[in-house]
């Protein structure tokens, strides 16, 4: 018996240190991309540093011409596009506070201390749903859970680029992890912080409406204004709101219109398919959805909650990118490996074919002439969707 713990720490061990391996060579390094290591990417940072630096000098941060005055020939005005909301000034001005190469540095330090928050979060939501607790290099599961999430192609992707979905889910993760816990105000603070990305979670916004978390909400706006102050104290509310609806609409208008190639989502699909809908159309769609699923909470077990929510957001919200699916494999990881006995050869079969699936390559995909393939992690998630609300179960209770 002793034997089979050390061997199984010991396998759990080398799962663990090879997908960190593979998220620090890819993610940070860039051992694989087409420079090869020696090139330090971060590109989608230049954007995030110029905004910030505009915010820290008082100036509108939606403003092209003028957030790329602030580092010469960092950016081309006519490439830069903002779109976040006012909210995310602080973190933006956080990161953009040294120097460049510096706040990059200080970038690639808050993705890791995140990804350890992500991991652990994850970790506690798997044991508050498993009756077995166990330290999680004594436990397959725990270990295979940190091993997916830490060595998915969407993390290193995450990591290469220098975006934010890795710090957001985080807080919309930490925040449904107080959500079930009955914490209100702390998941209302952390939410704050996830709504900096909308399109991560306003499904989850909308369920605490329907579910009339009145406490989470005023905590969450409180915390969004206080997050504004700095826009707000520059340009006023109403003002700082209308700057950054513009610039959504533009970012919405350019570069991530429907047919751009890394976007995420039914309306893109059927785009590439041929069809037009129209954004408003999709978005009440998933309005919808969420309301018709509120009909079934008692039998929706509420480990299941957040990944039905990721999903609808991902598939019917707006400007959602490949490299967000990170927020869905991590919430629908605890609840499908609580469901897996260890001697359940054929569902872990189902599990790691799906896992594989979804990270599989598009660029080999989009060597197809067909473009449905082109779509192949839309069609899986809807899949996984229905799986989720059809097999149905009675809520379960959570430890306070």
């Amino acid at each position: 018996m002793g034997n089979k713990r050390y061997f199984v720490m010991i396998f759990n061990c080398i799962m663990i240190i090879a997908a960190i391996t593979s998220a620090t060579m890819f993610g940070i390094f860039g051992y694989g991309r087409p420079k090869g290591p020696q090139h330090f990417s971060l590109y989608d940072f230049n954007v995030f540093y110029l905004a910030g630096k505009t915010w820290l000098n008082g100036l509108n941060a939606y403003d092209a011409t003028t957030a790329c005055k602030q580092v010469i020939g960092l950016w081309d005005p006519k490439s830069y596009n903002f779109a976040y909301p006012p909210h995310s000034a602080l973190l933006f001005m956080l990161l953009s506070a040294p120097n460049f190469e510096n706040s990059k540095l200080l970038l690639i330090i808050l993705n890791i201390f995140c990804m350890i928050g992500f991991v652990y979060i994850c970790l506690n939501i798997y044991k508050l749903s498993s009756e077995r607790k166990q330290f999680f290099l004594l436990d397959f599961k725990s270990s295979l859970l940190i091993s997916i999430i830490v060595g998915n192609s969407f993390i290193a992707n995450i990591l290469w680029v220098g975006q934010t979905s890795i710090i957001l889910s985080t807080a919309l993760l930490a925040s449904y992890y107080f959500y079930i816990r009955s914490r209100e105000i702390r998941s209302g603070i952390l939410l704050a912080f996830a709504l900096m990305k909308p399109q991560l979670a306003f499904t989850f916004l909308l369920w605490l409406l329907l579910e009339k978390k009145w406490k989470t909400l005023t905590a969450s706006i409180i915390s969004v204004v206080i997050l504004s102050i700095v826009p707000i104290y520059n340009r006023g509310i109403i003002t700082s709101i209308h700057d950054w609806m513009l610039a959504m609409n533009n970012y919405l208008r350019t570069g991530n219109s429907e047919g751009a190639w890394n976007l995420f989502g039914i309306q893109s699909t059927l785009y590439d398919l041929g069809f037009q809908v129209s954004s408003p159309i999709i978005f009440i769609c998933s309005i919808l959805l969420v309301l018709i699923i509120h009909q079934f909470v008692m039998k929706i077990n509420i480990f299941n909650l957040l990944g039905i929510l990721a999903i609808i957001g991902f598939l019917f919200g707006q400007a959602a990118h490949q490299y967000d699916i990170i927020i869905i494999i991590a919430s629908i990881l605890p609840y499908y490996l609580r469901k897996i006995s260890k001697k359940d050869f054929i569902n872990y079969f189902f599990f790691f074919l799906t896992i594989v699936a979804i990270n599989f390559p598009r660029k080999l995909l989009f060597l197809s002439d067909n473009r449905i393939l082109h779509h192949h992690r839309e069609i899986i998630l809807i899949i996984v969707l229905l799986f989720q609300i059809v097999r149905r179960e009675e809520r379960q209770s959570v430890p306070i």
